[in-house]
């Protein structure tokens, strides 16, 4: 999809679903690293998919979610996925260079059967649970299957505003509302608004599903949400921002670095090894 395509349509439905952005080989990374945390956990080796379920019979699953997301998060799974060019390039686009993502969420795993509503999320805005007018969300699979299910939307809701709701669900849906699910498959991810209304479609395979839902904001730009409750972690920077990083604190103090044989640490190798700033033409 061209960039302008993208932002046009972006911009009218409130998502976005690219094809192909991740790289296989970085999807088969996150596995791995799942099978070896629940092998661990379990005492032998075993698929992660079949190892997870057999995991809840001695622990909840949302304690099991955050442990394996830590663990993908510790690897650096997240930051691979975010620097995907595809994946990094549409951000750009609609967020500027600046970019952190919230290091704080859990992993999405949904399971046959299981109803409850924090796992299978009734229609809802991102903006109701604190995030920003402004943050960018970016839902992507690390596991589906056929009946898997996936992420149901409604175009063009994000241009109603905050919606009236109660109980984690909106008071009303207008009648003329569309409802959209998208066929989705490993190495897709869909791009969406805080404030697009979407819900849960249930896991109908004996197989768990497994996604990733990441939120993404310009570190530079105003927070209207809730920032209090999550850490967020710069990943791409402009030149102005690297200049800001080298001066180090708001009095700009004078040669704070000068002459200075130091190895950067901290907020200064945050961007690794990749570029700190990706031009599009």
């Amino acid at each position: 999809m061209e960039l302008k395509s993208f932002e046009d349509e972006f911009s009218e439905k409130g998502f976005v679903v690219l094809r192909n952005c991740i790289d296989v080989g970085v999807l088969e990374g996150g596995k791995s690293i799942l099978s070896r945390e629940i092998s661990k956990r379990l005492g032998r080796e075993v698929d992660f998919r079949n190892g997870f379920l057999e995991s809840l019979e001695s622990c909840t699953q949302h304690d099991l979610q955050q442990s394996l997301y830590n663990e993908l998060n510790h690897n650096g799974f997240p930051l691979e996925v975010l620097r995907s060019p595809k994946v990094l390039e549409r951000l750009l686009c609609l967020l500027g260079p600046d970019l952190s993502y919230m290091e704080s969420p859990e992993l999405a795993v949904n399971v046959k059967d299981v109803k409850e509503d924090y796992y299978v999320k009734k229609w809802h805005q991102e903006f109701w649970s604190g995030s920003g007018i402004n943050t960018v969300l970016f839902w992507f699979p690390i596991s589906i299957e056929k009946d898997m299910g996936g992420v149901e939307f409604i175009p063009g809701s994000h241009h109603w505003g905050h919606i009236p709701h109660r109980n984690r669900e909106p008071i009303e849906i207008p009648g003329s509302a569309e409802f959209v699910t998208p066929q989705i498959a490993e190495g897709d991810g869909i791009m969406f608004h805080s404030l697009t209304l979407h819900r849960t479609v249930a896991n109908q395979n004996p197989l768990p599903r497994f996604a990733l839902p990441l939120s993404i904001k310009n570190f530079y730009v105003p927070d209207t949400g809730v920032p209090y409750f999550g850490t967020w972690r710069p990943f791409n920077f402009s030149p102005l921002a690297n200049i800001h990083k080298k001066l180090g604190n708001p009095a700009f103090s004078p040669f704070r670095t000068l002459g200075s044989t130091r190895s950067d640490t901290g907020l200064d190798n945050l961007s690794g090894s990749t570029p700190n700033h990706v031009i599009i033409d």
